[in-house]
């Protein structure tokens, strides 16, 4: 579950950083993720060295994905509706 986390923490922190001119610090971003600044550091720089470096998306790209994210949230919600919500159940 941490690594799924960290993976949002750190694409989130990115992603800040890549479409704003202003974002908090590094020391800031560490503390809202839980982590300490090297920590911090070592996730953007692997996170970033795993995109190659390459932080643009084309727009049909990002179409593409958001339009499959949502219909995984519509089959998500369905399922819940047909099955009702097993989640938090015991």
């Amino acid at each position: 579950m941490f690594f799924v986390t960290y993976i949002v923490y750190v694409s989130t922190a990115v992603a800040i950083k890549y479409i704003s001119d202003v974002y908090y610090t590094n020391d800031f971003m560490a503390y809202l993720g839980g982590v300490t600044l090297h920590e911090f550091a070592n996730l953007e720089i692997s996170f970033i060295g795993a995109l190659a470096f390459d932080l643009y998306i084309l727009p049909e790209k990002f179409a593409e994905f958001y339009t499959s994210i949502c219909e995984m949230y519509d089959r998500e919600n369905m399922a819940a509706a047909v099955y009702g919500n097993t989640r938090n159940k015991k």
